[in-house]
């Protein structure tokens, strides 16, 4: 019902930085996977399987699908420069599936935004899911959220574009803007969001 994650000797502070970001994604009000940091084991942190619950005293399997599946994409096409799912993509899905695609879309859009300002920029369509739940489907708690910025040998660019560029450096109001109609919001409640 957990999955254990530990920390890597090429990335020194993993865990903290995990735990980090997600309480920080959480704080900005996207939903996340719970965490934990057992006692006694430094260097690991517990993640519970949002997709394993409890129904009837047995542990049942709720089906998850990530946006390369659920966008017909090989798992080495999560990164969009590879041909994989833009934002608009994921967010024409929501639409398409979603029992609450509104709540799912402002969902979508805070866990981009928060992303760039945390240096998420390993943020790719397999970090992304649908929840497959008894009342329908709905998109999947935050997950695998770390500031990759803290690593300089990897990658600067965003996995998923944002606005049609990839680096924080490189956003402008116009690819903001750009940005919110890529996930079906107007520009004024996009800003609005970014600035609550």
């Amino acid at each position: 019902n957990v999955i254990l994650k530990r920390e890597r000797a090429r990335y020194p502070g993993l865990v903290q930085n995990e735990l980090a970001c997600l309480r920080l994604m959480a704080a900005c009000g996207v939903p996340v996977i719970e965490t934990t940091a057992p006692i006694g084991l430094p260097g690991f942190f517990e993640a519970t399987r949002y997709d394993r619950v409890w129904e009837n005293q047995q542990l049942a399997r709720w089906h998850q699908e990530d946006f390369c599946q659920a966008t017909g994409r090989w798992p080495r096409q999560k990164y969009q420069i590879h041909g994989g799912p833009t934002l608009a993509d994921c967010a024409t899905i929501l639409e398409r599936y979603s029992i609450n695609p509104l709540a799912d879309l402002e969902q979508l859009a805070r866990w981009s935004i928060v992303s760039v300002c945390l240096g998420n920029n390993d943020g790719h369509a397999k970090n992304l899911a649908l929840l497959y739940r008894p009342d329908g489907v709905r998109l999947a708690p935050a997950y695998d959220v770390v500031c990759t910025l803290a690593y300089p040998a990897l990658d600067k660019q965003f996995s998923l574009s944002f606005g049609g560029v990839y680096t924080f450096e490189a956003i402008t109001s116009r690819a903001l803007d750009k940005c919110a109609r890529a996930l079906h919001f107007g520009p004024r409640p996009f800003r609005q969001a970014i600035e609550a």
